[in-house]
């Protein structure tokens, strides 16, 4: 039976798995920032986005042969520039090195939209502390229809 809908939690856990088999093994959180990352920094979030599967662009939802593009923000963070920048490339290259797979999904390739911009934000409280912490938002988006 061919699904009508695409299975997001199943594409958001696979992208997880790839995310968190970085060669340095920085921690990945899911949708919240690691609760004890190790390193402390830097560190990535994968946040699912608002999709067109939900407003139906690339035909209709009870159409089982529509093609989806389902998108996520990636987001890198770190006490520094480099930090941030440097977890953002590292976390790019590891999903085009990945070969993502979702029962009953054709995948076409994992794109970024957008190359994350650097934030700094100064109100960051770090422990006892307050601190500063640098952030890039990257935009992740896999085409796929069904298999």
């Amino acid at each position: 039976m061919t699904q009508s809908t695409v299975p997001l939690r199943e594409l958001t856990d696979a992208l997880l798995t790839a995310l968190r088999a970085n060669g340095p093994g920085i921690d990945v959180g899911d949708a919240e920032a690691p609760s004890n990352p190790n390193p402390s920094y830097p560190y990535a979030v994968l946040y699912p986005d608002v999709s067109p599967e939900l407003t139906e662009e690339g035909g209709t939802l009870s159409d089982p042969s529509a093609h989806r593009i389902i998108e996520w923000t990636l987001t890198s963070v770190g006490r520094t520039r480099e930090q941030a920048q440097g977890c953002s490339d590292l976390m790019r290259a590891t999903l085009h090195a990945a070969t993502i797979t979702v029962s009953g999904r054709n995948l076409w390739r994992v794109d970024v939209g957008a190359l994350g911009e650097i934030e700094r934000d100064d109100d960051v409280k770090l422990g006892a502390v307050f601190g500063s912490l640098f952030y890039a938002n990257d935009q992740i988006s896999i085409p796929n229809s069904p298999g």
